[in-house]
């Protein structure tokens, strides 16, 4: 319950590391899952696994998008501080 709390804590601060920490998170709580005999629980977490790595990708190409698009923005120009 930690690490998704600290996920969405992460989230909040808009930092993309929170889908790792929330793939780890639903990965143990998977297993927790699989040896108590849940496997409703488990369809759960696997599901919750691919939209954070979902996730991970979107906000990747977003993150990359905006980086190109300030370095175009900035070239052959001074930029001010």
């Amino acid at each position: 319950m930690v690490l998704a709390v600290a996920g969405v804590v992460l989230n909040n601060h808009r930092c993309r590391w929170c889908f790792i920490v929330w793939t780890v998170s639903n990965i143990i709580t998977a297993a927790i899952h699989i040896r108590a005999g849940i496997f409703s629980m488990v369809v759960r977490d696997v599901i919750f696994i691919v939209l954070a790595w979902h996730g991970w990708i979107v906000w990747s190409k977003t993150e990359n998008r905006f980086t190109t698009k300030s370095t175009e923005n900035t070239k052959g120009k001074e930029v001010k501080k």
